[in-house]
């Protein structure tokens, strides 16, 4: 309870206060489940206003949750009378004389941890501040209690705007792995209303976590006093200052500078003191929990919601949603778009969740509002886009007629630069907008566009772009950005600020140099881009003209050579210890380099390619360590590494120096700490499979994540869950549109039809790395993303999945059930891979080029005794496409080819590859089995 107050009243007020005590039932220390510090999970210190260490009693870790010099207990209220200004009160400037300390230690074995403060303590008729703010930390049970009770001290209302909780958890980076790994903690954040909450784990993903829930009734360990001013927290809003339980004044001040907002955005008003709203109470409980599970289950048991969603919350038009929610409280969901949004209730399963299905109509943000109790809301806000093809189409297209530079006299004469969607322009070294030279030319924004273009047209080849591509290549990269093969440091690549200032520094210069090749996160995107354009040399040899495929597979050679020896030689920086983006495309490139016959060049690379891999594996480095210290740009590469050994040492014709064991030991933390860093729980679009406000980590690292659910996991479910949601997150950051839609939610106009974000700013009005103030939403920029787009390529896949949750569902395309058999329609974007998840049944399909058509579907018996599906084929000359198809159950196969019988294969020759001669015309597939061993 909050102590009595000692101040000098007159006889007569004293004894009517007296009296009003008495009515109350102050509670006893001993009616409650109160903890002794030795049964306590909790380990705290206090200082002069809070919390200044926090940790878990036996944790083995002995992690500090508190940022060192901090204190977890200062406030900031942002409030006016009426009419008048805003002023400020913050806990940080109250001076000790203004502030009461009751607090009891920790290590006393009679007493519970608790502390309590007051500031601006007022008595009967004093006056001397505004506001009273009184917050006590209290030990009951299992639980950390955090009470925040505010009172007006005027005599007139006050208007609390703001309402900021500072969290200064320990999340500030090391370089030190273990450090980094156990001494720190990562947040994850849903702010959502009454649903809200926030938990911090280790990196590593081991230990408990720490769970923070606004409670939602009066504990009854509160006084009459307390409980008769309490309202349920929520949070509102979240920035640097902290998170808020009001939001209303830094919301309006965004709006103001052309921001915006889709949640609830509140004031408070204290009415004058004595009368009956002149005070409010709210409080928070923090909880360890034994993982994500563990965290789902509480927040069930407070009151909350768990709320699991499939394929995602970026969702295209042409895709139905299923929601899994569970929770103890009779609720709506109301959609924001009645007349474009169909909500289904499915079933109810023993385990308490409801399944729904939910199908969007109207593209852009959408939200669901669960509303409860007579006034509690969260927001599952969904962002809705074109279908997939369209947009992997739009985006080359855009990259192509819109960021391309074609001008002869200009040094930098092919290069695919920025595009400014707020002023529609096309940015260029010599007009950066205030841009650093880099990101226009070179570094990940400069050389993650063409590599995109590339990529795409091997699915889906346009001959303009195939030709803008090589067009950069011979005029912008080849003898300028990348040293030719004929001059010293051959194949090297040209790091910040851009090519031209480095060739052409002199030797007292000091900004430039002619050595400026280590950047060792450059080379992969020029590899990519080589090994992308060998793909198209081979299968469209009339449309590629600058080089022949030879010619493009020497070059992603010459280019992974450097990347393994250049940057080690000229600054000690090696590839072996770094894990980058694209990287994972040696894994194909060694395999190509081996089909076309060049065994020694493969061994060369292989040799480079496997000591990186026993580095990971046996030297366990810091695998958040990259140009920054805690920095998860590595995780596609990581799995890549991973996956190489695993089949290597599978296959039994490995030179690597590791044990299966080994690999499968680094492959599970490698997924975990990939998981650690991306939003899982936090049911938004901008954070479910998102890395660090959807950047493009979020769908590179994606490919791991689905990768492992469909190949390795045992429990794969809710990594294929999380994985697809990585795959379809960052599209929310792409500005495409119809005309109903003025061709864009961002920054709607015709002309910017196709452009991208680089991320997402999640503030009402909010900064950018690249140094830009802007509106919630989008970047104007696209810098790295297109890298994300690229790794969303090499996921792209329709997968059918027997899901114990959400039971037989579709990812990246509808089913359909009828009697005994399943009809798919392939809607994933790019439609060369499919996948059934099944109890005992992993089978894999996948077409080396072309494509399944999205009608007629892929038809598959329940049983597996037959498939049929159509290719569809994608270039006008007649040509062959290898199928793979793995999974099979053992036996004999009969192959039918357009109505013909090609060949009666075994399920291992079906999992090796058949050819299938496609003209210029669909050709029907079946598969029959004739006899199973």
């Amino acid at each position: 309870m909050f102590f009595l107050r000692k101040i000098k009243v007159p006889l007569i007020k004293l004894t009517l206060i007296i009296s009003f005590l008495m009515i109350i039932k102050v509670p006893q220390m001993a009616d409650y489940e109160e903890s002794k510090p030795s049964s306590s999970p909790f380990l705290l210190q206090f200082g002069s206003q809070g919390i200044i260490s926090l940790k878990e009693r036996g944790d083995r870790f002995d992690t500090e949750f508190i940022q060192e010099g901090s204190t977890l207990g200062h406030v900031v209220v942002r409030y006016r009378m009426k009419g008048g200004k805003w002023q400020e009160f913050s806990t940080k400037n109250i001076p000790p004389t203004r502030r009461r300390i009751i607090s009891s230690s920790p290590d006393n074995e009679e007493t519970t941890p608790h502390f309590l403060i007051i500031y601006n303590e007022s008595g009967w008729d004093d006056y001397f501040a505004d506001l009273e703010f009184t917050q006590r930390f209290r030990v009951m049970g299992q639980a950390l209690y955090w009470t925040l009770h505010l009172r007006n001290l005027t005599h007139k209302p006050l208007e609390i705007g703001d309402f900021i909780l500072e969290l200064p958890f320990n999340t500030q980076p090391r370089w030190d792995k273990e450090i980094m790994y156990t001494k720190r903690v990562y947040p994850h954040q849903f702010i959502s209303g009454h649903g809200s909450f926030i938990f911090w784990m280790r990196p590593n993903s081991q230990g408990r976590f720490l769970l923070m829930t606004p409670v939602q009734e009066c504990p009854l360990f509160e006084d009459a006093r307390m409980e008769r001013n309490f309202k349920p927290a929520k949070l509102e809003y979240i920035d640097r200052r902290g998170v808020y339980l009001h939001s209303k004044l830094t919301i309006d001040e965004a709006i103001k500078k052309g921001g915006n907002w889709r949640q609830d955005s509140t004031s408070l008003i204290l009415t004058p003191k004595f009368s009956p709203q002149d005070e409010i109470t709210f409080i928070f409980k923090f909880t360890w929990v034994d993982g994500y599970q563990g965290v789902r289950d509480a927040l069930v048991e407070n009151n909350l919601f768990d709320v699991e969603i499939v394929p995602g919350m970026t969702l295209p038009l042409n895709l139905a949603a299923r929601l899994a929610i569970r929770t103890k409280n009779n609720y709506n969901l109301i959609p924001e778009f009645p007349t474009h949004t169909q909500i289904e209730k499915i079933t109810e399963k023993s385990s308490g969740h409801i399944i729904y299905r939910v199908k969007f109509n109207k593209l852009g943000e959408n939200k669901i509002t669960v509303s409860w109790d007579d006034g509690k809301r969260m927001f599952l806000e969904f962002f809705i886009t074109q279908p997939l093809e369209t947009l992997i189409k739009k985006r080359a297209s855009f990259l192509v007629n819109k960021q391309q530079h074609r001008d002869p006299s200009k040094w930098y004469d092919g290069l695919f630069s920025e595009w400014d969607m707020k002023k529609k322009i096309l940015l260029s070294p010599d007009k950066r907008d205030g841009l650093k030279r880099y990101v226009l030319s070179c570094d990940d924004p400069g050389l993650g566009k063409a590599p995109y273009v590339a990529a795409k047209n091997v699915g889906w080849p346009e001959p303009e772009e195939i030709e803008a591509v090589e067009y950069y290549i011979k005029n912008f990269v080849w003898g300028k950005l990348q040293r030719t093969n004929q001059e010293t440091y051959p194949y090297g690549v040209y790091g910040i600020p851009d090519w031209k200032t480095n060739r052409e520094a002199g030797p007292t210069d000091r900004e430039g140099w002619v050595g400026h090749l280590w950047r060792v996160f450059d080379y992969p995107h020029v590899i990519n881009l080589y090994w992308s354009m060998y793909r198209l040399a081979q299968f469209y040899p009339e449309l590629v003209h600058y080089l022949d495929a030879d010619g493009y597979l020497e070059r992603a050679l010459g280019t992974a050579k450097a990347y393994f020896t250049l940057p080690l030689e000229l600054a000690h920086w090696s590839a072996l210890d770094l894990g980058t983006m694209d990287e994972m495309v040696i894994n194909f490139l060694i395999q190509d380099l081996e089909k076309r016959g060049w065994k020694e060049k493969a061994e060369w690379l292989k040799r480079r390619w496997e000591k990186k891999i026993e580095h990971f594996i046996k030297d366990d480095p810091n695998l958040f360590h990259s140009e920054y210290p805690f920095d998860p740009t590595g995780f596609e590469a990581y799995h890549a590494l991973a996956k190489y050994a695993y089949h290597q040492l599978k296959e039994g014709n490995s030179t690597l120096k590791v044990t299966l064991d080994e690999v499968k030991q680094f492959m599970e933390k490698e997924i975990a700490l990939n998981i650690a860093t991306r939003g899982w729980l936090e049911t938004s679009y901008y954070q479910l499979g998102g890395e660090k406000r959807l950047r493009y980590m979020s769908q590179m690292g994606g490919w791991s994540i689905i990768d492992y659910g469909l190949y390795y996991a045992e429990n794969l479910y809710p990594f294929l869950r999380l994985g697809y949601a990585s795959f379809l997150s960052s599209w929310a950051l792409m500005n495409a549109g119809d005309e109903e839609s003025n061709y864009g939610y961002w920054w709607p106009v015709k002309e910017n039809d196709g452009a991208a974000g680089s991320a997402f700013v999640t503030e009402a009005y909010g900064r950018t790395w690249l140094g830009n103030e802007q509106k919630r939403g989008a970047w104007r920029y696209s810098a790295e993303i297109d890298l994300g787009f690229g790794a969303a390529l090499r996921t792209a896949a329709t997968i059918i999945a027997q899901d114990p949750l959400f039971g037989l569902i579709c990812y990246g395309g509808k089913l359909e059930e009828s009697g005994h058999e399943l009809k798919i329609y392939s809607l994933d974007g790019l439609r060369q891979r499919f996948h059934l998840i099944k109890v005992h049944v992993k089978l894999h399909m996948n077409l080396e080029r072309d494509g399944f058509t999205s009608s007629p579907p892929i038809i598959i018996h329940k049983n597996l005794n037959y498939l049929k599906f159509v290719i569809e084929s994608r270039y006008e000359q007649p040509h062959l496409t290898k199928l793979y198809l793995d999974g099979l159950r053992p036996g004999s196969y009969r192959v039918v080819i357009d109505g013909r019988e090609k060949d009666i294969l075994s399920a291992q020759q079906l999992a090796r590859g058949v050819e299938i001669q496609v003209e210029n015309r669909n050709i029907p597939v079946e598969i029959i089995c004739i006899a199973k061993n």
